[in-house]
């Protein structure tokens, strides 16, 4: 039986690769290229052949569920300690989530901002859609030299 990875969870005690469904399939020490990574500081309790109860890790698969399915490049999900979501994309461009809900909103606000505006990656250094009733993104700072 052949497993798709949908997803690598990446914390310090290794690599576990996971199903679009959040089964856990396989621990390993490094992440394979291509799919994209979740990355968790700290140590994470997982076990091969059960599906993740994790909050954050369930909501970072829906991310990568709905970036799928709006054609959207996802290179990374950050999760930090208190649960707040990062994504990055194939560029150095942040797009900072927040907190866990509303993710279908926020992930909607974010397609219509790339559709709206595509340069925003080049020219944005990240968009803050954790309120999403306010979203705002930051222009790159670029450095102006005399000639």
């Amino acid at each position: 039986w052949e497993r798709k990875t949908c997803a690598v969870v990446v914390c310090t005690n290794g690599c576990y690769l996971l199903q679009s469904d959040g089964l856990v399939f396989h621990h390993t020490k490094t992440a394979p290229q291509g799919a994209p990574k979740i990355m968790l500081s700290g140590k994470l309790q997982m076990k091969v052949g059960q599906p993740t109860t994790s909050v954050p890790i369930r909501s970072a698969l829906k991310i990568v569920e709905i970036a799928s399915e709006q054609q959207t490049q996802l290179h990374k999900i950050i999760i930090d300690p208190v649960g707040d979501i990062c994504l990055n994309m194939d560029s150095d461009f942040c797009v900072k989530l927040g907190q866990p809900d509303d993710i279908a909103l926020k992930m909607s606000l974010l397609r219509h901002a790339l559709l709206e505006r595509p340069s925003i990656i080049r020219e944005g250094e990240y968009i803050d859609l954790s309120c999403p009733s306010a979203p705002v993104w930051k222009r790159k700072v670029t450095s102006l030299t005399a000639s």
